[in-house]
């Protein structure tokens, strides 16, 4: 009996100490580098949230959204146009009415773009991406166009260590969170979807709500991304409607490892770095980022951390034969 409460103690401590190891690593970030690597890791941070928004569906549904910047972009503008307009500086206010919007926006979109599947979903999406990005370069009134919205402050007036770590709990919320939700019943039941919905609804599984729901949660998670960056970068214009956007998100995906928070956070810090750093040496970065892109998709379908994980499996197989 006390091994039976024992080990799972114990399992799940061996689970929670590179968990803490690795918070307590990020949190002294701040404390022991140059403020542009702290910076650097901010980005991370605020990509690392956008990437498993955008993994939700590619990962746990298989459906690759080339218009999920919509929810960036509409969480950053709602930053820049309730701060610029005067209506409100309070930050609560701000993220509470940008979540309502991307809930809205995603409750309509959703509706519309879960009609279609695989390749015509990508292609509605990035439609739907596309009017958003020339609504925000045309509708100078409320968005400034392309010389976008600028002038506001950050939160309380932070300095970048205290919105390090502002960012920083926003990191470890949305990880815990996007933890819970995909080890509990409903993401496996998101799996099953992606690798047989048939099965799945002919299980008694209305496969069409799973899909619409995850479709807003990511909307949600995609939304406070936003927030961030336009806090982060002071800011905002018709790019965060930008098709890169996404793109960045589904390498980032494509890198780390498709359907987990790990893979999502390597992801992330791998191409931040490549588009930050590598651009800074020389002009031909893209080409390098194209090459890393290209070699992940032809030797590592998994990503890094699937690599890693059957590079392991290997060592542990030749050591069991030993």
């Amino acid at each position: 009996m006390t091994d039976q409460i024992s080990n799972p103690t114990i399992n799940f401590i061996k689970r929670l100490i590179p968990f803490v190891v690795v918070v307590i690593l990020l949190g002294v970030v701040p404390l022991s580098v140059p403020p542009y690597w702290a910076d650097l890791v901010t980005y991370v941070f605020i990509y690392y949230i956008y990437a498993i928004s955008f993994d939700l569906l590619l990962g746990y549904l298989g459906l690759i959204s080339f218009g999920h910047q919509i929810f960036w972009g509409t969480g950053a503008y709602i930053v820049g146009i309730l701060i610029t307009r005067g209506i409100t500086t309070n930050f609560g206010i701000v993220l509470l009415f940008s979540l309502v919007v991307a809930i809205v926006l995603a409750a309509v979109l959703g509706v519309l773009v879960l009609r279609t599947s695989g390749i015509y979903f990508s292609f509605v999406n990035m439609a739907f991406g596309m009017a958003f990005f020339a609504l925000s370069a045309k509708w100078y009134a409320l968005t400034k166009g392309t010389d976008g919205l600028s002038g506001f402050e950050r939160p309380w007036d932070m300095d970048g260590t205290a919105f390090y770590y502002f960012v920083f709990i926003f990191f470890i919320a949305a990880f815990l969170l996007m933890r819970w939700i995909t080890s509990s019943r409903y993401g496996h039941v998101l799996i099953g979807i992606r690798e047989n919905e048939d099965r799945m609804h002919s299980l008694g599984y209305n496969t069409w709500i799973y899909k619409y729901s995850a479709y807003i949660i990511a909307s949600m998670f995609g939304s406070v991304a936003g927030v961030l960056t336009a806090y982060q970068n002071k800011i905002v214009t018709p790019d965060d409607y930008g098709f890169p956007i996404s793109g960045m998100a589904l390498l980032m995906c494509l890198v780390g490892g498709r359907a987990s928070q790990i893979g999502a956070f390597i992801g992330a810090a791998i191409v931040v770095f490549l588009f930050r750093v590598v651009s800074q040496f020389t002009e031909h970065w893209l080409i390098i980022v194209g090459v890393v892109f290209v070699l992940v998709v032809l030797f590592a379908r998994e990503g890094v951390l699937g690599y890693y994980y059957k590079i392991k499996d290997k060592l542990n197989g030749i050591i069991k034969h030993q």
